[in-house]
């Protein structure tokens, strides 16, 4: 995936403080999820937590999914390092290594390659209090697109 536009990174948020202060806390969450082989839409809405651990955070998620006429709970769990204030270094919960982003512009764009699918991803700074992930995953067997806005939990007024 190319580097992010500068036109669109001009635009971008670039918090004071390093990522892991920007990051920490809870936040809760809307994606949309867009199937595009299935042509189904739907969405999952739900709370995420970065906590502390060691030198980094780490970030769980729960929410209810509706998606194909059905209703589930999802849940899922990463460890994010901070190797320089506005990088980070994201891992499955496993401890496998998922994707970088650095976030010094305000937004980046990222990959995962996960035979035999490719994750391009782009993370956007919005504001103090809002960020967004988007993830287009391609390949034989998905055509995804996956976009979630984040905003702060204390007070969500206050996200844009």
């Amino acid at each position: 995936m190319a580097p992010a536009d500068p036109a669109e990174t001009a635009k971008a948020y670039r918090p004071a403080q390093g990522l892991k202060t920007y990051f920490a806390g809870t936040w809760s969450y809307l994606r949309l999820l867009d199937d595009r082989r299935l042509g189904t839409q739907g969405s999952l809405l739900g709370i995420a937590s970065f906590r502390p651990d060691g030198e980094g955070l780490t970030y769980d998620e729960r929410g209810r999914m509706v998606f194909a006429g059905s209703e589930t709970t999802a849940t899922r769990r990463y460890r994010y390092g901070f190797p320089e204030d506005l990088r980070a270094s994201v891992r499955f919960a496993d401890g496998r290594s998922f994707h970088e982003m650095d976030l010094r512009a305000g937004a980046d764009r990222f990959r995962h390659d996960c035979p035999p699918d490719l994750y391009e991803g782009q993370c956007r700074l919005l504001s103090d209090n809002a960020w967004q992930l988007e993830w287009r995953v391609a390949g034989p067997r998905k055509d995804l697109r996956l976009t979630t806005v984040y905003c702060r939990f204390a007070d969500p007024s206050n996200c844009f």
